[in-house]
């Protein structure tokens, strides 16, 4: 079993979840990527791994974080 990184989400304006983002750990980008269309389907932004979600930080963006979701076994 491969170890899991972690992954994270956006929503854009006007979505459900504007505002926040969903942290999941999944074993690849494109794995994350699955999960999060199987519980939002397409209604997310961006997609970010956790070295570049940092640096996005840094600069001062500031979205809320949802409690992870995980890659399905």
């Amino acid at each position: 079993m491969k170890e899991k990184r972690l992954y994270f989400f956006t929503f854009g304006s006007g979505q459900l979840n504007e505002g926040k983002c969903q942290p999941i750990y999944a074993e690849s980008f494109i794995k994350a990527r699955e999960r999060m269309f199987e519980v939002y389907g397409d209604k997310w932004g961006f997609q970010y791994e956790e070295n570049e979600w940092k640096k996005i930080r840094e600069m001062g963006i500031a979205e809320k974080e949802m409690k992870p979701l995980y890659q399905h076994e």
